[in-house]
């Protein structure tokens, strides 16, 4: 039975006072609501609004019907909650429902600032410990709650407090663990160990994503975002541990469009606290964790952690590094003792990365982390060299888009260094311009900044892709990553505002069950083609194409494409710059023969005409109302019934004309 009552905010430090607000919710977006704090999302306002984590907040409740037993599914912060002025529960754990009962009209939540309780109990534990100080062994890792909320590399610092889920009458109800989609094979094979995921008796090549939340403090993207992925065909989304609990319209929601889940618990990237009440703590949790999602079968795998072993073995610490991995015994004994409890027969990992050989990056078993490429060699050239069983990670930031910057950024501060802009980039290269000028031109302006980077995007995550697609020791790919929480240049290929960067338009042609590959080396042009569907014949075109707009045809047959990873055609190609064009079927590839930022700079003469359009020349990477990416080789048409609203644009050509003609000429 629904919960009601009348709600009221007030913050311990005085600055708010018994706000009428409405549960589900949490403090920021409340006080944004109520017009008394700056949106957190815009400009440099994240600094505005850090007093809201330094003090206290108070939420009171007028409970309008009485039915004694009260569950809130998660009271996200580190709580004390009173009846009629009574202690009755404390709380602090936002993965684990509160269950309490409730005889009075006054329902009272007392928040304490949960990085200031997460100081508290860092400190107390390494005393206890004898251990004078440790690195990555944060105050968040002593608070339950979402870790992305004391900011990422991709978020911002707004730790907040309150309610996920709407509270209500009764308990929560358990449902019987279901027979899952898949299972997973991880056994030797001539390529070290496999992993390897089946439906039934069939292989199944994994296309997906990581998911972080799509709102720091809110769900309502979800739905959308999904629709989007099952749109380029992702199977599978990995619910990443540093997140929250999604709720359970996002798992029937990944269900119903096909897409299986990777489930992690909620720790990553930091030790956590592993003395006795700590790990029955971590007990309590993965039971309740387990309880609420063992029903969904679109769920094919647990795993303990994000990257906690790896940070270990790397040393990221430096000199603050621990002996022994702290919390390692949550994901070698508590978690799996607690799978096995719940009678869960699903495979676990106890992190990711993870191999069965040892070492977490051993890359010959288990998934692997691929950010050798972003945070270390910096061109993504560099991911033909990558060796993994299957990708767990791997990405290349870009961007937002411009509508997202709309909203985001003050008048003055629409250039591609201002403080804002900068602001609102938390990855630990605030300038990878220099990374994207390897093969685009210099960035002069904001909107230089969105195209050249998301193309930039495109092109690593094509040639991670395909690259994987190709290694036959390689089972699947979940790219960092598929969403943003709120205005930011990240790894995401779906930006804030839901439109699709350059990367996300590519992932399209990238999962499909047929890919056709190009790499030009030694002079030659190579096609290649994993496929993945039935055997099948077509014609099989490759075209090179002049700047001039002039064909060349490199080789036309019929071909037959079996199921498996091929090679189609290799030839020799002449000095002339240009694009080489893969046509097989419905299914296309394209490869410039030199680097982006030497494309001539000229106009493709491009006409929209009742819906259609065309170009003279090569229109490469065609920037359609700053949204939609297309490559365009004369001879060909491309369907935008959109009359476009300005008579010019810019592709690698620069910026040009589009002649509009009008309707019936």
């Amino acid at each position: 039975m629904m919960f009601s009552g009348r709600w009221t905010l007030s913050s311990t430090c005085g600055r708010v006072s018994s706000l009428p607000v409405l549960v589900p919710g949490y403090v920021h977006s409340m006080l944004v609501s109520a017009g008394l704090i700056p949106d957190p999302y815009v400009g440099l306002n994240e600094k505005a609004v850090a007093w809201i984590d330094e003090t206290g907040w108070v939420f009171r409740c007028a409970v309008d019907q009485v039915s004694e037993t009260l569950c809130i599914p998660s009271l996200d912060g580190v709580a004390r909650v009173f009846v009629d002025g009574k202690l009755v529960a404390e709380h602090a754990n936002a993965f684990i429902p509160l269950i309490l009962e409730v005889w009075g009209r006054s329902l009272e939540i007392h928040f304490e600032p949960a990085v200031k309780v997460g100081e508290r109990l860092r400190a107390e534990w390494l005393a206890a410990q004898g251990l004078e100080d440790v690195g990555c062994l944060e105050p968040r890792s002593f608070v339950r709650i979402p870790q992305y909320r004391f900011g990422w590399d991709w978020g911002p610092t707004l730790v907040s407090c309150g309610f996920a889920e709407a509270p209500f009458w009764g308990e929560p109800t358990v449902e019987p663990a279901a027979e899952p989609w898949w299972r997973l094979v991880q056994e030797p094979d001539e390529f070290g160990v496999s992993f390897q995921f089946f439906q039934g008796d069939q292989p199944v090549w994994v296309r997906g994503a990581n998911w972080i939340p799509s709102d720091v403090f809110d769900s309502s993207r979800d739905l959308r975002l999904l629709d989007q992925a099952a749109e380029v065909g992702v199977n599978m989304l990995r619910i990443w541990g540093g997140g929250r609990l999604e709720s359970e319209s996002f798992y029937r929601g990944c269900a119903e469009r096909g897409i299986a889940i990777w489930q992690d618990f909620y720790y990553a990237c930091a030790y956590y606290p592993d003395d006795g009440p700590s790990l029955e703590r971590a007990y309590q949790e993965a039971v309740s964790i387990i309880r609420r999602l063992q029903h969904h079968p679109n769920i094919v795998l647990w795993c303990g952690n994000n990257e906690v072993q790896m940070l270990h073995e790397g040393r990221w610490a430096g000199a603050r590094t621990p002996e022994r991995l702290i919390g390692e015994r949550i994901f070698t004994e508590v978690i799996p003792r607690a799978l096995r409890d719940c009678g869960e027969g699903r495979p676990y990992i106890p992190g990711s990365p993870f191999s069965v050989r040892g070492e977490s990056q051993d890359g010959g078993s288990g998934d692997k982390h691929e950010w050798d490429v972003w945070h270390g060699r910096g061109d993504w050239t560099y991911y033909r060299e990558s060796k993994t069983r299957f990708a767990s990670e791997f990405g290349f930031l870009s961007s937002c888009g411009m509508k997202c910057w709309e909203g985001t950024l003050s008048e003055t501060e629409r250039s591609p260094n201002s403080e804002e802009v900068q602001w609102h980039n938390k990855s630990n290269k605030p300038t990878y311009h220099d990374l994207i000028e390897i093969h685009y031109p210099r960035i002069e302006t904001l909107e230089d900044l969105v195209y050249f980077s998301q193309l930039n995007q495109r092109d690593a995550l094509r040639e991670a892709i395909e690259h994987y697609r190709l290694s036959p020791e390689c089972s699947g790919v979940l790219f960092w990553q598929w969403n943003d929480c709120w205005p930011v240049q990240s790894w995401s290929v779906v930006d804030f505002q839901g439109q699709k960067k350059a990367a996300g338009q590519e992932m399209r042609r990238l999962y499909a069950e047929t890919l056709l590959s190009l790499l030009i080396e030694g002079g030659a042009a190579i096609l290649r083609a994993h496929q993945l569907a039935p055997s099948s014949v077509h014609s099989l075109t490759l075209l090179h194409f002049s700047w001039q707009g002039h064909p060349t045809t490199l080789f036309q047959a019929d071909q037959t494409i079996p199921p498996g990873i091929h090679e189609l055609a290799r030839v020799d190609l002449a000095d002339e710059p240009g694009i080489i064009w893969a046509q097989w079927g419905e299914f296309s590839a394209w490869k410039l023969t030199h680097e982006p930022k030497d494309s001539p700079q000229q106009d493709p003469g491009v006409r929209w005409e009742s819906g259609i359009l065309t170009a003279e020349r090569p229109a490469v990477d065609l920037w359609l109302g700053q949204e939609e990416f297309i490559t365009l080789m004369p001879g060909q048409e491309f369907n935008w019934p959109q009359k476009p609203s300005e008579d010019k644009t810019r592709s690698l050509s620069g910026e040009h004309p589009i002649l509009i003609l009008p309707e019936g000429t």
